[in-house]
């Protein structure tokens, strides 16, 4: 005889159809459950790949505005640098103070040409520059200048980052933009050489 069922118990069918469906509507029940724990799992893979999302992108900018305070920092230091050595103004050589024959016009020309044919030429290529830009008063006054801005720049102990670039971006293109056309025709022979018959 079975026990008697008290009343929280399931109610429970012995036969074995009764079993059998009991079996099924529990296969169902797990069946309902694993799918309703998928989705589950699905949209929680979502959340998790949406909030890595978020926090790579907020690195990346974190990262992007660290560099760029750090791009701040380097060119202050380097602006302070320059108040401080007193590299703000360097004179740039006036040729026309200095007669040919001068002493003084003869030590810068020297240095102003070994600093073209020694450094200048040999580093940046400068295809604009003949070998006879020495004899081209246009040539010296360039060359000169661009000269003096290096030496403002980089003869001290910490060059100076932002003039640095505009003198690779704006001084030295410029200046051989405009010497090109200068020494043009001296491809074979100088015309200035020529003009002032110098050997």
């Amino acid at each position: 005889m079975e026990a008697p069922q008290s009343e929280g118990d399931p109610v429970t069918d012995s036969t074995p159809e009764g079993r059998a469906s009991s079996a099924a509507a529990l296969r169902a029940r797990l069946a309902e459950l694993d799918r309703d724990l998928t989705a589950r799992l699905v949209e929680l893979g979502r959340d998790l790949r949406a909030r890595d999302d978020d926090l790579a992108a907020s690195l990346g900018r974190q990262t992007n505005d660290l560099t760029e305070l750090r791009d701040i920092v380097a060119a202050l230091t380097d602006q302070v640098a320059s108040l401080q050595s007193g590299g703000r103004y360097t004179a740039a050589p006036n040729w026309l103070a200095l007669a040919e024959d001068d002493a003084q016009y003869r030590v810068q020309r020297a240095a102003l040409v070994k600093w073209v044919d020694g450094f200048l030429r040999p580093t940046y290529g400068c295809q604009e520059i003949q070998d006879c830009w020495r004899y081209h008063a246009r040539a010296i006054w360039e060359l000169g200048n661009i000269w003096a801005e290096w030496c403002r720049i980089y003869d001290r102990d910490r060059p100076e980052l932002a003039g640095a670039l505009a003198w690779h971006d704006r001084w030295l293109p410029g200046a051989l933009r405009r010497l090109e056309p200068v020494m043009l025709g001296c491809l074979t022979t100088c015309a200035e050489r020529r003009t002032r018959n110098v050997a």
